[in-house]
């Protein structure tokens, strides 16, 4: 993970390292197949097995559980605070299915920036505008995986803490034992909400992250258009080809 100040020491440039994790979220919430399991049929079903299990429990009978306890609740309060938080978790869910609808299109962009990449490996200022990229997507995703992960723990030691759900929810009695059961319960509410950080991390950091590389190669672009015809070793024949070049990465930026 690239944390530090980038240091330029002739490294091939790669703008998609800077979603590297953004992605590793998205095979972790089941939208995106890594490349090794898409390369064994086998392996893929069982992704695809996985994908609809995780998504069914920790999404669809998460909301379901925190629903149906509306039934149960007599305050005002109580309804207002359950609905402000089945519907959030509602609404990643709907997030997540765009994202899945338009997956094609983002590795469609990842393309693109891999023929912006190599258009600013020569110019050590355009190299750097790119690592600098990179450097800052890696930040966006660790402070805000981190961050809400803090909260998730805090919010399960309270619940431990004081014998209560994390989230208020009815749940059906699968054993004898009461503590059995509030364990049992305690144990799935903070799974999905492990999940539930993790998919809002990719519903909230993509956009971000995309903008942010997409950002840094437009101030490269920038630079090498004012490059353009100012140096002196170019001849007007490389200096048209590189204007021709500039135009098409503009094409390409607003694609």
């Amino acid at each position: 993970m690239q944390l530090r100040q980038p240091k330029d020491v002739g490294q091939q440039l790669n703008s998609v390292y800077g979603l590297k994790y953004l992605w590793w979220n998205f095979s972790i919430i089941g939208i995106h197949p890594p490349a090794v399991v898409r390369t064994y049929p086998v392996w893929h079903f069982l992704y695809l097995v996985y994908a609809v299990v995780i998504n069914f429990l920790a999404g669809f009978c998460l909301h379901a559980t925190m629903l149906a306890n509306l039934l149960l609740l007599k305050s005002l309060e109580e309804i207002i605070g359950n609905l402000s938080l089945s519907m959030t978790i509602a609404i990643s869910m709907t997030k997540e299915l765009a994202i899945l609808h338009c997956r094609s299109l983002l590795l469609k962009a990842n393309d693109y920036l891999r023929l912006l990449d190599e258009r600013c490996s020569a110019h050590p200022k355009d190299r750097m505008n790119i690592l600098t990229g990179v450097r800052l997507c890696h930040w966006y995703y660790t402070v805000y995986i981190s961050f809400y992960s803090f909260c998730a723990i805090g919010f399960a030691y309270i619940g431990w803490s004081n014998h209560t759900l994390v989230y208020s929810a009815w749940f059906p009695v699968l054993f004898d034992n009461e503590q059995s059961n509030y364990l049992a319960a305690y144990i799935f509410q903070n799974l999905a909400q492990t999940f539930t950080i993790f998919q809002n991390g990719n519903n909230d950091m993509y956009p971000l992250c995309y903008i942010t590389l997409m950002i840094y190669h437009v101030r490269a672009l920038a630079d090498r258009i004012q490059r353009v015809g100012g140096d002196d070793k170019m001849s007007a024949e490389d200096n048209v080809k590189e204007l021709r070049n500039c135009i098409q990465d503009h094409k390409n930026v607003q694609a």
